[in-house]
């Protein structure tokens, strides 16, 4: 067992608790968790896999058309460009649900699934655009006072919005 996966369970573990307050009471099947404890962990089998597909493609198409930077050059673009790119995706698709990019040649859908996955990650923290605010505010905050650093997560918080710390 790797160093960070009893870290990795928490924070996972966390999320869920936070989706079952969120949304209501998430499904756990009653079987027996003697022979395998996996009360409370995400069903991730209940995402659809053709979308997994689908964002792979075109994050391939585009680690080949942008070689520079890496598999993670995506994380450079700011925020503002994905939902551009995503609301042109989106009216291409409902002008022609079958239609396809003229540069990638994959589907429009296809693409705004790409877009919108990398907004999720934007809106998730777990890439920041340093120019911007982001909402919501950490979980792990106490809001106590403006500009207060969080121990946590390493953001700064700022009148009900979080900005990565600079200097951590």
């Amino acid at each position: 067992m790797e160093k960070d996966e009893p870290v990795k369970a928490k924070e996972a573990a966390d999320r869920l608790s936070e989706m079952k307050e969120h949304f209501g009471k998430i499904y756990v099947p009653d079987d027996d968790q003697q022979a395998k404890a996996d009360y409370g962990k995400e069903q991730l089998t209940l995402v659809p896999r053709q979308i997994i597909h689908d964002i792979c493609a075109i994050r391939m198409y585009g680690n080949q058309k942008y070689p520079d930077g890496g598999p993670d050059n995506w994380k450079k673009v700011k925020k503002e460009r994905y939902r551009d790119a995503a609301y042109r995706h989106f009216l291409a698709y409902l002008d022609d649900p079958q239609g396809k990019d003229k540069e990638s040649g994959f589907p429009h859908l296809w693409h705004l699934a790409c877009n919108i996955a990398f907004l999720c990650e934007f809106e998730d923290g777990a890439v920041v655009d340093d120019n911007e605010l982001h909402y919501p505010v950490c979980l792990y905050s106490d809001e106590e006072e403006d500009g207060i650093h969080c121990s946590e997560c390493k953001y700064a918080h700022v009148d009900n919005f979080v900005r990565r710390s600079n200097d951590r």
